[in-house]
């Protein structure tokens, strides 16, 4: 298989009307053959502390808030997309 998948996590911070808005993506794209390989899980579960690390940076106060709270998804080209969430914890919504 020569598809290529990304998996996104969204990144939001406070906006200056308080409501959140998005801050920035952090994403990793790869083989599909590869993200087959490793689960996308497993690639989950080490991208959301890194996009929790880039979040607490753009915060300035170390905060871990709003990395991922609306959803990461997963776009496989060459196959059908099937979006799916990730949780803060890497779990299933």
């Amino acid at each position: 298989d020569l598809g290529l998948s990304v998996l996104a996590v969204p990144i939001w911070q406070p906006g200056p009307d308080g409501r959140p808005r998005l801050a920035a993506v952090l994403a990793l794209a790869a083989a599909s053959a590869r993200f087959d390989l490793l689960g996308e899980d497993t690639i989950a579960e080490r991208l959301l502390p890194a996009a929790q690390a880039v979040a607490a940076r753009l915060a300035g106060d170390g905060s871990l808030d709003g990395v991922g709270t609306r959803s990461a998804q997963t776009d496989r080209s060459r196959r059908h997309p099937s979006p799916r969430s990730v949780g803060e914890a890497g779990e299933d919504r």
